[in-house]
């Protein structure tokens, strides 16, 4: 039976992810992240690494004026993009990468991205997340139920044969 999974954990793990690794990672003060804080990572555990690597390979598009330096103001809108209108699969990808490469739903909405996208956005948002999980145990309840044969059933629900001697005495 799949269990279905809210994408609200994944986005807001997401989200808290990102925010422990850009306030970690913040050491220089250059009032933000530069690409160099990306790459001395050395106090971050294992289960973040997803996230620095969801930054290397989405910083030019996450420093939008360019400076090399992913502002506070930058970060944040990066935070709300995410949880208004989704995740790209390259950043699910990053994701998936490291530490959370065995987060079930992650999987999942890698694998069938062009079936849960769709809006045709190239973004996946926790409403189509969670239409497409619920479209999935659906399915999955239509064909258990296909597979039911009339005789698993009782056509009779009164008593017994056996029971019925009882009652004629």
């Amino acid at each position: 039976m799949t269990t279905r999974v809210s994408s609200q954990y994944l986005f807001t793990n997401s989200q808290i992810g990102l925010q422990r690794i850009y306030q970690l990672l913040d050491k220089e003060d250059l009032n933000g992240l530069s690409a160099t804080d990306l790459t001395n990572y050395e106090d971050v555990s294992v289960g973040d690494l997803s996230f620095v690597q969801l930054l290397q390979k989405n910083f030019s598009g996450i420093d939008t004026d360019d400076d090399g330096t992913l502002s506070s103001e930058e970060y944040e809108k990066m935070i709300n993009t995410i949880s208004e209108k989704g995740m790209t699969y390259q950043q699910l990808q990053a994701l998936a990468q490291s530490g959370s490469s065995s987060d079930t739903l992650l999987q999942t909405v890698l694998e069938h991205f062009g079936e849960v996208d769709t809006n045709g956005d190239g973004m996946v948002s926790q409403t189509e997340i969670d239409a497409y999980s619920i479209e999935a145990e659906i399915a999955e309840k239509k064909e258990e139920y296909n597979k039911i044969s009339s005789s698993n059933y009782s056509i009779m629900y009164g008593e017994d044969s056996d029971d019925d001697s009882d009652d004629e005495e």
